[in-house]
């Protein structure tokens, strides 16, 4: 979201965009229900999502986040193995984590009575890509169900180039040889 919105308003300093993995519509309706129809598929559960607002969307994914951590599976939709999840975590515990964040953005998207101090998160910048005209390379996981394995079919960066790869949300680490040699091909000068 950061990046799309530097290119836009500063395109003369952007030579082009790489985007793993990425969203550009946090909490949308559409990133909720790939994320709940994917959680209730580790549970065993097979079902038909009925809601379609995203207050009612959200409630269900709390709900379903806690049986996934009840279950030890909520870290299957970032990451194939466990063994990834507590590699990412020994690398990010050397420097000091807050949870202020996350404790200001999740809660009123849970509670619509509480202030949302950051709506500009949850915003949908999809429409964006349209005006961003250097070269874009999006790379995308299989089994991306963190933010969903279509999502990057709502981009519409006019030099797109999308790089589907086996893998999940962690591509970098899990498919590290296939994820490098897509940068390296977008970022190295044709011959």
């Amino acid at each position: 979201m950061l990046a799309v919105n530097y290119a836009r308003k500063y395109p003369q300093r952007v030579a082009g965009l790489i985007l793993a993995n990425s969203t550009l519509h946090f909490f949308s309706t559409t990133f909720l229900q790939n994320q709940l129809t994917a959680g209730y598929h580790l549970l065993g559960i097979d079902t038909v999502l009925t809601p379609t607002n995203r207050p009612r969307l959200v409630q269900a994914w709390g709900q379903l986040r806690q049986q996934l951590s009840q279950r030890h599976l909520a870290y299957r939709l970032l990451a194939d193995s466990i063994g990834t999840i507590a590699r990412m975590d020994s690398l990010e515990s050397s420097y000091q984590r807050t949870t202020d964040f996350g404790s200001k953005l999740i809660p009123p998207l849970l509670d619509s009575t509480l202030a949302n101090s950051y709506p500009e998160y949850v915003a949908d910048y999809t429409a964006l890509t349209a005006q961003i005209h250097v070269p874009a390379l999006v790379i995308t996981g299989t089994r991306d169900y963190a933010v969903g394995v279509e999502h990057y079919k709502s981009f519409r960066f006019p030099q797109q180039q999308t790089v589907i790869l086996p893998g999940s949300h962690l591509l970098y680490h899990e498919n590290n040889a296939a994820f490098t040699r897509a940068v390296c091909s977008f970022v190295t000068p044709a011959k």
